[in-house]
């Protein structure tokens, strides 16, 4: 009888043992344009201090992973390719469960779902394309309606609330201007203001709320001096190209920011609409890679002047000096080298040009 217990005791702990797995896993049901197949398709994600990856092969237009759950940081699923701009990918959050996961070469059709977190992410996504899509039908003198903007920022608020404690939420939090961004930590609990991702967002935005304070503080006083290189490494100072136009535009890049990349089209507009007008602009690369710098010149084809960095403590020099650390961030200076504005757009630049 005993003997007969402690199996049924053994059998009981081995499917509590395999049930806590279970529940703890999450499993990946990926779907692709049948072009792909025969490729090999990649998923990364955090692991520890690193990353991993795993692979499979796309077989009739479909791929699977599976694994342990991980919700505090995004993982990404990426074809892989030898000429990089042909790589489809999509981040998601392996949360446990089924998830859904659509890659196409229509970025409108590409989708992720099938569990909670990544069915907000999802919609998240359309509901910033939507917003995105409204943006580019207004010109450079309208802008969004008050209401529209509350509503924006409420919506975007509503999403963290619902993810709290997971990569998603925090990565909304860290979008919220800082009016809003104050709200919504007054709406959760004090738990989870207590969670460790969230404490380190709060420091980050005190931070960076020094930062940008410290950078405004330029407007109006003269900028302060500082080097970089030509294509023929010559050195280069800002205080050469003061005075010779108007307004100077200074634009800080690197071939490998997504954001920098997007705005390139639009300030070349500006620059063909203000160049006759008393418009420079000098664009400052902050590649420490010369042939990525190089190829992404010839890619983009920006008919300004262009220097580098190529030099991590070079770029970190400027960044201290001038009060900066994410990019792109640009400078706009008068013909005297008074600072008139700092971190401006296409746009802003745009509208600020309009109106001389």
């Amino acid at each position: 009888m005993k003997k007969t217990e402690g199996i049924l005791f053994f059998i009981c702990l081995l499917v509590a043992q395999f049930t806590v797995a279970q529940s703890n896993t999450f499993y990946i049901d990926g779907s692709i344009d049948a072009i792909h197949n025969g490729k090999t398709i990649i998923l990364t994600y955090p692991s520890d201090l690193d990353f991993k990856e795993d692979s499979t092969t796309i077989v009739d237009g479909k791929f699977s992973f599976t694994g342990r759950e991980s919700i505090n940081n995004f993982a990404r699923i990426a074809t892989k390719e030898e000429n990089q701009d042909l790589v489809l990918s999509y981040a998601l959050v392996l949360e446990k469960g089924n998830i859904t996961v659509l890659l196409s070469d229509s970025d409108s059709l590409t989708r992720v779902g099938g569990t909670p977190i990544n069915d907000d992410l999802q919609a998240f996504l359309d509901f910033r394309s939507e917003h995105i899509g409204k943006g580019k039908k207004l010109k450079p003198s309208e802008n969004f309606s008050q209401a529209y903007i509350d509503n924006y920022y409420a919506t975007e608020k509503s999403f963290f609330l619902r993810n709290t404690t997971n990569a998603f939420g925090l990565y909304i939090l860290n979008c919220l201007p800082n009016s809003i961004f104050d709200i919504a930590l007054q709406e959760i609990s004090p738990e989870e203001r207590n969670y460790p991702q969230i404490k380190s967002a709060i420091a980050i935005r005190k931070a960076d709320n020094e930062e940008v304070a410290r950078s405004k503080s330029m407007i109006g006083n003269k900028i302060t001096d500082f080097y970089f290189f030509d294509s023929n490494k010559n050195e280069k100072q800002i205080s050469e190209f003061i005075g010779k136009d108007n307004y100077l535009f200074v634009e800080f890049w690197a071939s490998w920011c997504g954001p920098c990349v997007a705005d390139i089209p639009n300030l070349k507009k500006v620059y063909e609409k203000y160049k006759g007008k008393g418009l420079q602009i000098i664009s400052v690369s902050l590649d420490s890679s010369r042939k990525a710098w190089e190829k992404a010149l010839e890619k983009h084809g920006m008919p300004w002047l262009q220097f580098v960095t190529l030099d991590d403590e070079l770029a970190t020099n400027i960044r201290r000096k001038l009060h900066f650390s994410g990019i792109p961030y640009s400078i706009l200076l008068d013909k005297d080298g008074i600072v008139l504005d700092v971190d401006a757009g296409s746009d802003d630049l745009d509208l600020f040009l309009e109106g001389r």
